[in-house]
């Protein structure tokens, strides 16, 4: 009986350190959520100063995706015009490879155009293109993500410092129930006639200097789009599982590879934070 007794304590005694445990885990990811959401609402008057390989600078501001803000629609509709013309040639390439299984989902029927763009006469090729980037400036917003409780979601804006034209933008969130101290990045996008001049990795940066306690990024990014994944690769991100709690996961999931960046493993983008981007009020 004694025995039974010692076996029953010992049981219980390690039921609730399992619990605490939980508890604590579950503690930590509120806690860098809330602390987050603190810390970058502090910071949205902060701009950061850089420059791109041409000696171009550009300046990196921050904003909340909050629908109730005055200037959500206006900043949105500028942003999302940057999203279409960046991702029109990944979808060009994803619909090349894959057009057997994308020409029967709803969404990318309305692109099955650029799947024979080439039978197109070239007057008539810019046109179809024009139409495909608006189609995908209409998807670049998940309203269902910006509203909910349980994310947190910014954007950080690139502009030409003298002239402010918008170049491209970042936008990431925090889940409150993901690991603690991780970001993901929802979409990077940049302007076709500015990739390719370091400004994604400078953008990524950004995050360690907003929030230097961040240990770990992560990205999707579709298997078409070689260029964005060797650059990822550069940068030190390595192929993940993806987390439940990210909003991307959907039919498109098994074109998608899944990215993360860990501190422990690489200090490139805190380099850049460091070395290549600064403060300016």
């Amino acid at each position: 009986m004694k025995k039974l007794f010692l076996k029953l304590s010992l049981f219980f005694l390690c039921l609730l350190w399992i619990l605490f445990l939980y508890k604590s885990f579950f503690n930590q990811k509120s806690a860098w959520f809330f602390y987050v959401e603190r810390t970058m609402a502090d910071k949205q008057d902060q701009k950061i100063l850089t420059q791109d390989k041409f000696g171009r600078q550009v300046v990196f501001e921050l904003f909340s995706m909050n629908l109730r803000t005055d200037e959500f629609n206006e900043k949105i509709q500028k942003l999302s015009e940057v999203y279409g013309k960046a991702f029109l040639a990944p979808i060009k390439a994803l619909l090349k490879d894959y057009s057997f299984i994308f020409s029967n989902i709803k969404f990318y029927k309305k692109f099955n155009k650029l799947m024979v763009i080439n039978d197109f006469k070239e007057s008539e090729r810019r046109s179809v293109e024009i139409k495909a980037c608006k189609d995908l400036a209409q998807h670049f917003i998940d309203v269902e993500t910006v509203i909910s409780s349980d994310v947190s979601t910014w954007v950080v804006v690139a502009k030409d410092k003298e002239t402010d034209l918008i170049l491209g933008f970042l936008e990431f969130s925090l889940y409150k129930k993901a690991s603690a101290r991780s970001i993901r990045v929802e979409i990077i996008a940049f302007l076709p006639e500015v990739q390719h001049l370091g400004l994604g990795k400078l953008i990524l940066s950004s995050i360690f200097k907003f929030l230097p306690e961040t240990k770990r990024i992560t990205l999707g990014v579709l298997k078409s789009n070689l260029n964005a994944i060797k650059a990822y690769n550069s940068y030190g991100f390595v192929m993940c599982e993806p987390e439940k709690e990210w909003s991307n996961i959907d039919e498109l999931d098994s074109f998608r590879i899944n990215l993360e960046y860990d501190v422990e493993r690489s200090d490139s983008l805190q380099k850049d934070a460091h070395n290549k981007l600064k403060f300016v009020c």
